[in-house]
């Protein structure tokens, strides 16, 4: 048993800003590490073995040069950290996460209608327009993984880059929603803008519709594209949340017991769409989807 303790993000990089999470990353290797004590001194920790690290090395995962650029050692066995030094992903593999993202956006459509749809919408543009530009950058070999670096290296101008620090905003504050009494108001951005500057970073034609209704009888994408989809869907309150979220927001420390969750709950809605098509509709009471 052996593990190595990372710090990543801005706050490593030293461009943190107010509402940063401070990001830890433990990789390991063996059996018997000390989940719940590294939990308790790291709070915002993620787990990765060196199996599942190998494996995204072959995937070509820009998210190993990530670490392999921004990690810093805190603890543990410095020798773990050669599974991550000195990668960098093939211009093929690039290209292929490029893609992926693009199509997702272009497929999104619309988003639930309410503050807090808007708020999700926010959060996987931040996502996905952030891959995209981190690897658009990457075929040029910038490597910047400050969010507004890779902003004005990707070649956006001052209008724009305010827009995506928006978005970065109300990623913000969908992430920090879970517990707060309150209701959170989204930031203050001009959709048809967005909507065109998505379209430009993903060269495709991009529709952002305020509400609509999911599609049960399609075929579901398994992964996390599939796995927002049906947060989208608890959020539009046409199925309970029933922990979803919290699985989903400690994704990489679930993600062993995260595909068959998931598959499950698709196929319950499925039917249940299926026995009666109009209950797809929105209905539950915003407690539910807590």
């Amino acid at each position: 048993m052996s593990y190595l303790i990372l710090q990543c993000g801005s706050v490593a990089r030293g461009d943190s800003n107010s509402q940063s999470d401070i990001d830890f990353i433990c990789i390991h290797e063996g059996s018997g590490i000390p989940i719940c004590g590294l939990k308790k001194k790291y709070e915002d920790i993620t787990f990765y073995s060196v199996e599942t690290l190998l494996r995204m090395k072959c995937k070509g995962a820009l998210f190993i040069t990530h670490l392999d650029l921004d990690g810093q050692i805190l603890d543990g066995d410095v020798q773990l950290r050669s599974v991550v030094s000195g990668f960098r992903p093939a211009k093929f593999h690039l290209q292929e996460s490029i893609k992926a993202s693009s199509r997702f956006l272009e497929n999104l459509y619309w988003y639930p209608d309410s503050d807090f749809g808007k708020l999700w919408l926010f959060d996987v543009l931040y996502v996905f327009l952030r891959n995209i530009i981190y690897c658009h950058n990457a075929l040029n070999h910038d490597y910047k993984f400050g969010f507004v670096d890779a902003i004005r290296a990707f070649g956006l101008n001052q209008e724009q880059e305010a827009i995506l620090l928006q978005v970065r905003e109300g990623k913000y504050l969908f992430r920090h929603d879970l517990g707060q009494q309150e209701p959170i108001h989204p930031p203050y951005v001009e959709m048809n803008n967005l909507e065109r500057l998505v379209g430009l970073i993903c060269g495709l034609p991009v529709i952002l519709k305020n509400g609509g209704v999911t599609e049960w009888n399609g075929v579901w994408r398994q992964g996390y594209c599939g796995e927002r989809m049906f947060e989208r869907a608890i959020i539009n309150r046409e199925v309970p949340d029933n922990g979803f979220r919290e699985l989903l927001k400690n994704h990489n420390y679930n993600r062993r017991s995260f595909t068959s969750e998931i598959k499950q709950r698709i196929a319950v809605a499925q039917q249940v769409h299926a026995a009666d098509p109009l209950s797809a509709a929105p209905s539950a009471s915003l407690q539910s989807i807590g």
